[in-house]
């Protein structure tokens, strides 16, 4: 308890949240994700109290057990973000669920975004039965135990390297009654993986300025011909319907790689932006190596 109150006296301070009355205020719903029973402000600057705003959104709905908000952007190699409780029980764990799927959570320790659960579901209405799948910077794990649950594979390789994601990871992994076997699970930085498998789809959500980790990921691509989902933070291009920037950095990327590749589409992965006209997006293309008939 003594925790939370210095807490809020921290938030109280913040310069963005402007103290004055509640009067006619009315907080939107997109003003906020619910992860679990936890609903997460992103936007404080709601002209109102941080505790108003917590109260009123803990109201809004029975379900929401927990009200945080998020003070600062994520930062750091494990993708953190420093996230406090305004209202309700004092943490920050939580199980969402998704496409019917679990998914262990700590909001403060590990990336997790509830908007892409519609990219996360296309993903796997593409997946053909008895592929092998590799997910780099898996996460606690949504994607994961989607395909795992949702489709057909033979098997999944999820490669993390923080330990606190590891640790979702694996709660998720036994939430929804998945086997070693069926999702495998590799705590490793992504650049210094090895395996003697290759997959027929891998996907790279990779973060934000660290390089495009093509050339990490490629080596394990079937060679006969498998699909890569490539993720990328970009503005509009030209062309019609796509992203000129992400195309020419996959192509560029399997050229030096020695693959061919085929960009088959660019999507929009998040359903808003995450700043000024700038997009997560996710590059589908076909790749296969050059002396390989497909």
């Amino acid at each position: 308890m003594k925790g939370r109150k210095l807490a809020c006296c921290f938030l109280f301070c913040l310069p963005p949240l402007r103290r004055f009355s509640t009067v006619g205020f009315s907080l939107r719903p997109s003003s906020y994700d619910i992860i679990g029973d936890i609903a997460l402000i992103k936007t404080p600057d709601m002209g109102a109290p941080i505790r108003d705003i917590g109260e009123q959104v803990m109201a809004s709905n029975r379900k929401i057990k927990v009200c945080a908000v998020k003070t600062a952007p994520m930062e750091g190699p494990f993708r953190q973000s420093q996230v406090h409780v305004i209202a309700g029980e004092d943490r920050l764990e939580t199980t969402h669920k998704e496409w019917g799927v679990k998914t262990k959570v700590h909001l403060g320790k590990v990336f997790f975004s509830v908007r892409m659960s519609a990219e996360r579901k296309r993903v796997c209405d593409l997946v053909q039965p008895k592929e092998k799948i590799l997910v780099l910077f898996a996460g606690c794990g949504p994607q994961s135990c989607m395909l795992c649950k949702l489709t057909e594979v033979s098997r999944v390789v999820a490669v993390e390297k923080n330990p606190d994601a590891i640790a979702c990871l694996k709660m998720s992994r036994d939430a929804n009654k998945l086997g070693p076997d069926r999702l495998r699970i590799v705590q490793q930085d992504v650049r210094e993986f090895k395996t003697l498998e290759t997959f027929d789809r891998i996907l790279i959500p990779r973060p934000k300025g660290e390089g495009s980790f093509l050339d990490c990921a490629l080596p394990f691509a079937e060679p006969r011909g498998a699909w890569i989902h490539w993720y990328d933070f970009s503005e509009p291009g030209g062309e019609s319907g796509g992203f000129v920037s992400s195309r020419k950095e996959v192509e560029d990327g399997c050229m030096d790689s020695g693959f061919q590749c085929r960009v088959e589409r660019i999507v929009k992965a998040s359903k808003t932006s995450i700043g000024k006209r700038k997009y997560r997006l996710c590059v589908d293309a076909f790749v296969w190596k050059e002396d390989e008939s497909i």
